[in-house]
């Protein structure tokens, strides 16, 4: 296990965590653990990526932890090399930030539906600014409690 901290890798069980896709987990206590699939080699790589997920998920910095991805090109490839993994020509923020940022965003999207459908509200009712929480009586559940956690059935497309 790694060191905790922002921009730093750590080992998590995620057995329980609500994962949307390939690059984001979040734990039942809300961390959020971003899988990276670029070596940090000085670019920044382990802050820079999952900061732009942070703030699609408007999470606390303190809540993110960055772990670097399995090997596995064919869904961690390097989209400038094609069916590759691997860092180099200072390309990894460039080469991941828009796929990070839709992966963030639609997790949000997916948290947010979930919670609308648990209190039977409109997702124009749904505020997300540091956890989900309800505008007429202000309940505030963990982001992924069982209460708002949706099945991978309902994914957004």
């Amino acid at each position: 296990m790694g060191a905790v901290g922002a921009g730093r890798t750590v080992s998590t069980d995620l057995a329980n965590a609500f994962s949307p896709n390939a690059f984001i987990s979040i734990s039942p206590d809300n961390t959020v653990t971003v899988i990276v699939k670029h070596l940090e080699m000085g670019q920044g790589t382990y802050t820079g990526l999952p900061t732009v997920v942070a703030e699609e998920l408007d999470a606390d910095w303190s809540q993110i932890r960055a772990e670097g991805a399995p090997a596995d090109a064919k869904q961690y490839n390097n989209l400038f090399w094609g069916e590759a993994q691997g860092t180099g020509g200072s390309t990894a923020l460039a080469n991941s930030y828009e796929q990070l940022r839709k992966a963030g965003a639609a997790a949000r999207a997916m948290l947010v539906a979930a919670a609308a459908e648990r209190w039977q509200v409109p997702v124009s009712e749904i505020r997300f600014p540091e956890e989900l929480s309800f505008r007429k009586t202000g309940e505030r559940p963990s982001a992924n409690s069982p209460r708002t956690r949706r099945s991978n059935r309902c994914r957004p497309t």
